[in-house]
């Protein structure tokens, strides 16, 4: 019935298409007959005007030599489209025309169509779509633009959710959205009171969004910050950037020595501290293994990020050159991870760093070795539910988030978004 359908379709078609190649001009065909006739009688009435002599004889020669010219040129009209026109060439072309378009488009069909396809009405198309989109593991957590959405709504709904507050703060430094970020902070601040933690925060998004420069406005939060906790990291780390902005380089290395002399082993913080403050040494000729404070042996053998002269050397490098870069680097923690298959601070940063590389494969390889060695590690257990999630495996991922939801705060963004997830997966089931 299809196919049948089809053709009769495509025969009307043909019908129309060769009907409409070879029919005749007739209208333009009445159109000067019509003419001829007015022109006659315009002849007529000249003719009349003559013989009483309303108009002279050079008048009306004059004006029967102009209405013969147009008699002539419109009957020479009439004879070019009374000639033969090459009839038979017409049929030919419309034959053709009429009989290709019909056979292209069953062609294409047969290409591309599937007749056992059934419609879909147009209202069903997204939940069919979506459907599919679960069905091939496609579903994953809400981007951050939605994501911050939904905490900006329910903060107009309730401006004193310290929690949403801190949500929002820290989730706009993580986007690049600087001011929106210290607009956050300044309402944390105003729920929790002074704090250095907020403050150093505020603080370096407001570095963050002059690209480095530490304002007066920032050294002013940041002096608040250091008068509540004077070993604060991040405030002391901010506050040698500013230092070293005023040109007092020896000022900015006594700052962070000072910071690394009682610093934790284990705070992920101190290689970098560690890295700027050899390159500020250097900088002044001095001996970093003389200046600064021993590592400790945790410290020593752990992780450790790009150095300064990393840094620097990654500048003059193509986009390529700095992926292979940032590759190596990753490799070789990943190689000496092998060695100390323990070390959970350095499968944390291997995860994370396979993460940001897009290696997604290997970050869920390395976050299973941090949920063996840490099974209550949050960052794990959201990142495998979500590759679960991603590879259709429902089932492990629920598991996954259902052993991540009451390390959530109740009531916080996260809690509420993994539980949003995993009343999904329940009514998906």
């Amino acid at each position: 019935m299809l196919y049948l359908a089809i053709a009769v379709l495509a025969a009307m078609a043909a019908l129309v298409l060769g009907y409409a190649l070879v029919r005749r001009p007739r209208a333009a065909a009445s159109r000067i007959e019509h003419d001829l006739e007015v022109y006659r009688a315009q002849l007529d009435e000249l003719n009349r005007e003559r013989e009483a002599g309303l108009v002279s004889e050079a008048e009306a020669a004059s004006a029967k030599l102009e209405i013969e010219r147009r008699v002539l040129a419109a009957d020479r009209t009439r004879s070019d489209d009374a000639a033969p026109r090459g009839r038979r060439r017409e049929w030919i072309s419309a034959a053709l025309v009429a009989g290709l378009v019909p056979l292209a488009a069953v062609g294409l069909y047969a290409w591309l169509g599937n007749p056992q396809v059934p419609s879909v009405p147009f209202s069903d198309q997204a939940a069919r779509q979506a459907a599919a989109q679960r069905q091939a593991g496609q579903e994953s957590l809400p981007d951050v633009e939605t994501m911050l959405a939904q905490v900006r709504e329910r903060l107009a709904q309730n401006p004193d959710d310290l929690r949403g507050w801190s949500v929002l703060a820290r989730s706009s430094v993580a986007v690049g959205r600087y001011d929106e970020a210290i607009a956050a902070f300044d309402q944390v601040l105003r729920l929790a009171g002074p704090d250095a933690e907020p403050l150093s925060a505020k603080a370096e998004a407001m570095i963050l969004a002059a690209q480095g420069q530490v304002s007066a406005e920032a050294r002013g939060v940041l002096r608040q910050a250091l008068e509540l906790e004077s070993e604060h990291p991040r405030a002391n780390f901010y506050w040698a950037s500013a230092q070293q902005q005023d040109g007092d380089t020896k000022g900015a290395l006594d700052t962070l020595t000072s910071l690394l002399q009682d610093a934790p082993a284990e705070a992920a913080w101190v290689p970098v501290v560690r890295d700027r403050a050899a390159a500020l040494a250097t900088e002044l000729g001095l001996d970093p293994a003389a200046v600064l404070p021993a590592p400790s042996a945790a410290t020593a053998e752990g992780p450790r990020g790009p150095s300064q002269a990393d840094v620097e050397a990654a500048r003059d490098m193509t986009p390529e050159q700095q992926l292979e870069t940032i590759r190596g680097m990753v490799e070789g923690l990943a190689a000496r991870l092998k060695d100390q298959p323990n070390d959970l601070r350095g499968w944390q940063m291997l995860a994370r760093s396979y993460g940001v590389l897009n290696e997604t494969e290997k970050a869920a390889d390395a976050y299973a070795r941090v949920l063996a060695l840490a099974p209550e590690d949050p960052d794990a257990l959201f990142f495998l539910g979500d590759a679960a999630l991603k590879n259709g495996d429902k089932d492990r991922a629920a598991e996954y988030w259902t052993r991540l939801l009451p390390l959530l705060p109740p009531g916080s963004e996260e809690h509420t978004m993994i539980r949003d997830q995993l009343d999904r997966l329940k009514s998906a089931n």
